[in-house]
């Protein structure tokens, strides 16, 4: 596998972290937790991954292309009968799952063979085989087991097929990925799925994270499908957690941060707003800036949510939270007003109206909000991009 494990190579996962600055540390854990987990070492990789989730750590911004790379663990725990960061790990990790595998077989609905054009290799497929095509696609697609499509049996051969068919490199990483699934979930094949995954993991194009991702291939995974490509045993691993955690130890006294920095998130905005609300929405509450004046003067509250609106043309913007005293800051924008929180608010926009990944710990109360636009970049398009401070003070 081209990411095996080796003692030279956690050494040098030793060395990096020894030479990083604190803002890379996240990432360098992450990957670590990962490789640890691909190969069967779940106990240990839960251990890196908690070095990674430490407050001390700063985080990065919980943008959409950094999605899965924060629930990541979510899966893992859930596959192994763990226990999540946010409690019961399974409506996340098949929250996961769902969106990896809605973006893994589309692609291939390109490639679907109709009468009359060359499909597979030698053969022009009739109206009944190319539904076939169509209802194994809807298979792949669903999270769960439903018997939808051809006989799985059938499901395998036309995937099989599907991979001599195609030519380049991340359509053919896609469709191994799609039939290891298919061998492990609906027929039970974790062997051969292990097989196929194999060859994906030693394709240089290969995205290393995405097996991990879907439920069936996390077990395969968990179960130690891939103990024999890595030349250390529990003991050493064990050692070797063991050092990790006293490194990060000295590292983050050593920054001598005694106030880590709260979250921040990002997200990409349209029609100019972004929401903070609690998790579960009132969808009778009504809709944001329905109100006369709320549009003049920039936000709207509904219940212990609100919409913000940004000054100008708003394509994206980073906001990060704190819980306490006001303080005085330097704002392009401020809006203030009173707000009845009833815990955790989450950041969100038009398009991710379900996010719970951008969470703010907000503990019940009245709060005095002041919503501070800072400053401000031109991004892509002409868009603006901007750094937000929302401060709560208790009333």
């Amino acid at each position: 596998m081209s990411h095996g494990l080796s003692p030279a190579i956690l050494g040098r996962s030793l060395a990096d972290l020894e030479r990083a600055k604190p803002v890379h540390w996240w990432r360098l854990l992450h990957d670590l937790g990962v490789a640890l987990f691909t190969h069967g070492f779940v106990d240990e990789a839960f251990r890196v991954w908690a070095q990674r989730d430490d407050p001390a750590v700063p985080v990065p911004p919980l943008g959409r292309s950094h999605y899965l790379d924060h629930l990541l663990p979510e899966v893992g725990a859930f596959v192994a009968g763990r226990a999540g960061k946010r409690g019961d790990p399974e409506p996340l990790a098949r929250r996961v799952d769902r969106s990896v595998r809605i973006h893994l077989a589309p692609p291939y609905w390109t490639q679907l063979p109709t009468p009359g054009r060359a499909g597979l290799p030698g053969e022009a497929l009739d109206e009944r085989e190319r539904l076939d095509w169509y209802g194994l696609a809807i298979t792949l697609m669903r999270p769960s087991d439903s018997g939808d499509g051809p006989d799985p049996a059938r499901g395998a051969e036309i995937l099989r097929s599907l991979l001599d068919h195609l030519r380049e490199d991340h359509l053919r990483n896609n469709a191994r990925l799609l039939l290891a699934d298919h061998l492990a979930r609906r027929l039970g094949k974790e062997a051969e799925a292990a097989d196929v995954l194999r060859s994906f993991f030693a394709n240089q194009y290969a995205d290393l994270y995405v097996p991990l991702a879907l439920i069936p291939l996390a077990r395969v995974l968990a179960a130690g499908a891939f103990r024999e490509e890595c030349s250390l045993g529990s003991v050493e691993v064990g050692a070797f957690t063991d050092r990790l955690a006293h490194l990060m130890e000295r590292r983050r006294a050593a920054a001598g941060d005694p106030s880590p920095p709260g979250p921040q998130y990002r997200v990409t905005t349209l029609d100019n707003v972004f929401m903070l609300e609690p998790k579960t929405v009132d969808a009778d509450a009504g809709a944001y800036f329905s109100q006369p004046g709320e549009v003049d003067r920039g936000y709207s509250v509904i219940g212990s949510g609100v919409a913000i609106s940004a000054p100008g043309e708003m394509g994206s913007c980073q906001v990060k939270l704190e819980v306490g005293p006001l303080r005085e800051v330097d704002a392009e924008r401020t809006y203030r007003f009173l707000l009845d929180v009833a815990g955790d608010l989450y950041l969100r926009a038009i398009g991710l109206e379900d996010e719970v990944g951008n969470r703010f710990a907000v503990p019940p109360g009245r709060y005095h909000v002041e919503v501070a636009f800072l400053s401000v970049t031109s991004s892509e398009g002409g868009l603006d991009d901007w750094d937000v401070l929302v401060q709560l003070a208790p009333s």
